[in-house]
């Protein structure tokens, strides 16, 4: 009995058993995963049970320089700069259909949001939408990158279109795309906004994207399967 007690007064949580060899020098760590065989498959299994607890978040090796990725769960995104800034997800739409950004912190006079679809080729310093391949729905109303009756050119040659609802500080809004016919979906507070004629060509290599304009702008993004509105 005292020896089943000392075993277990010395078996350490999940957790802390890979903190412990995290911590040790890299040498020392492999010997010890490799002479321990049970606690490197537990470091395995938590390594798992980390990655299947995200469905998706903000790809730090695609974020502008300015942009901030707060918290474990790189959710949160901060604008620590004026102009604007652009992060994509890890995973592309083809795994994750839909996404759903909240307005943290934002001014009608200096900060703007858009939310929207792009390839990992999008210049991180251009608005999503801007670019060729890349659609995005701007907080002040207009849809980028869209073709769509009543749209027009911008001076940059890329289509724009009015009508569709402003956005602001609290509110929420999503982006999705129907796989099954490659239909664009962009959601208001849990409504659905009217994009009958909005078409991706492929969302194999299309990534959630958001980009911020103007300092302090912040947002929190929600990738699933708890979205905060069900349409």
């Amino acid at each position: 009995m005292a020896n089943l007690q000392i075993q277990r007064r010395r078996r350490l949580p999940l957790e802390l058993q890979c903190e412990v060899i995290s911590a040790l020098p890299f040498q020392h760590g492999r010997r010890m995963l490799l002479l321990c065989n049970s606690i490197a498959k537990n470091c395995i299994a938590l390594i798992r049970k980390q990655k299947e607890k995200f469905e998706n978040r903000w790809d730090p090796t695609a974020c502008h320089y300015k942009l901030a990725l707060i918290g474990p769960e790189q959710l949160i995104v901060q604008h620590n700069g004026a102009r604007a800034g652009s992060v994509l997800a890890e995973n592309p739409m083809s795994k994750n259909p839909y996404f759903e950004v909240e307005s943290l912190e934002q001014t009608w006079t200096k900060g703007f949001i858009w939310i929207g679809l792009a390839t990992k080729q999008m210049p991180l310093n251009n608005p999503v939408g801007l670019d060729e391949g890349t659609y995005g729905y701007a907080s002040v109303g207009f849809l980028c990158g869209h073709e769509v009756e009543e749209s027009f050119y911008g001076v940059d040659g890329r289509t724009y279109s009015r009508g569709m609802p402003s956005f602001g500080c609290s509110d929420v809004v999503g982006c999705g795309v129907n796989l099954k016919n490659g239909q664009i979906i962009y959601t208001k507070n849990g409504e659905r906004l009217d994009t009958a004629n909005l078409f991706v060509d492929s969302a194999a290599e299309l990534f959630p994207c958001i980009s911020l304009f103007g300092h302090g702008t912040k947002i929190e993004a929600n990738f699933g399967p708890n979205f905060k509105y069900k349409f």
